[in-house]
């Protein structure tokens, strides 16, 4: 799996001969770095049929609605467009009735172009002092990919395995063995994902530190590691929580 992004992609805004330079409200060349967290997140969590198109879809809507707020029009058009895409990919990737498979899949390229697109727009919308949010909301917003993929790859490094060996540790595994059908668990994932974007954009809104938001997505993290690492015990606080439907 590739986990480095070789160029970084055009940044939209700039004037006339502009290359090497750096121009105000434009994502600079420092930081094309954090596009790799996502793009790997977003490939590795595409396990399940509709699953990494409706945890990029939630993220690309939460950015829209922050771009709309503030008054950013050519950010919410690119952004628009771009949900829209990831729907059309998802009325052909989704499992339907009478439909029991999907009928195309993202594969590792899908993956990492949806993931540089979202930590691309997150960094325009995040990545300066001047910025319509915080960095800390942006990862709140991406909380869902990174999350799987920061737990699994400590599993297995705990494990003494590489962080890129395929295995079925991640969350939509554990809740598929816990009775789940692949829906469920989609729509499971993707609440969790709305729910978490919109905590991070709540608690910016209401003035909670920056700091404050870090440790409380740490302290996530952490019970995000310790669910997988005991997955009996996640299952049973899942089924409680939420019924398995028949598959």
């Amino acid at each position: 799996m590739t986990t480095d992004f070789p160029t970084a992609p055009p940044a939209y805004g700039l004037e006339g001969p502009s290359a090497g330079r750096t121009v105000e409200k434009s994502p600079s060349a420092s930081h094309t770095k954090n596009l790799t967290p996502p793009m790997n997140a977003i490939n590795m969590i595409d396990g399940l049929d509709g699953l990494s198109g409706s945890v990029s879809l939630v993220p690309v809507v939460l950015l829209a609605y922050l771009a709309m707020t503030g008054n950013s029009q050519d950010l919410v058009f690119e952004l628009l467009l771009f949900a829209g895409a990831i729907l059309g990919f998802l009325s052909l990737n989704f499992r339907l009735p009478g439909r029991p498979k999907a009928l195309v899949f993202m594969g590792d390229t899908g993956g990492m172009v949806i993931g540089m697109l979202l930590a691309w727009y997150s960094v325009k919308l995040a990545g300066t002092p001047t910025s319509l949010i915080h960095p800390i909301t942006a990862v709140w917003i991406l909380a869902v990919p990174l999350l799987d993929m920061g737990s699994v790859m400590l599993l297995r490094l705990h494990q003494g395995k590489s962080p890129f060996h395929a295995d079925q540790q991640h969350m939509h595994h554990v809740l598929l063995k816990a009775g789940y059908s692949v829906n469920q668990v989609v729509a499971i994932m993707a609440g969790c994902s709305f729910m978490y974007g919109v905590i991070g954009i709540v608690a910016e809104r209401n003035g909670v530190p920056e700091v404050g938001m870090l440790v409380a997505f740490l302290v996530l993290w952490g019970i995000y590691v310790v669910a997988l690492k005991h997955p009996e015990g996640l299952q049973a606080t899942a089924k409680r929580l939420i019924s398995p439907l028949s598959h």
